[in-house]
């Protein structure tokens, strides 16, 4: 069964991250990111010029994804690397 996560919810999370971030080290920290999952199973992060190869992010254990699916991604370590957490409706 996949997590389906509201829009708004999403919205209203990075908001906070970003005000606790700025509080606690005085910069933003990278935010997690809607992204469409492409035929091939790249994910396409919304506001990115290029897709992310499938063997390039991670999923949650138990977190499926096919064509066409809406997820939420967070990056860690540098920026450039996902972990897929769940579905958005």
């Amino acid at each position: 069964m996949r997590a389906l996560i509201d829009k708004s919810i999403v919205n209203d999370m990075a908001m906070i991250l970003t005000g606790q971030s700025e509080k606690v080290v005085g910069e933003a920290l990278s935010l997690p990111a809607v992204a469409t999952v492409q035929g091939n199973l790249d994910l396409m992060i919304d506001g990115f010029g290029k897709p992310i190869p499938a063997e390039d992010y991670h999923k949650i254990k138990g977190v499926s994804v096919a064509p066409g699916d809406r997820v939420l991604a967070v990056p860690i370590e540098d920026g450039h690397t996902f972990i897929v957490t769940g579905g958005v409706e």
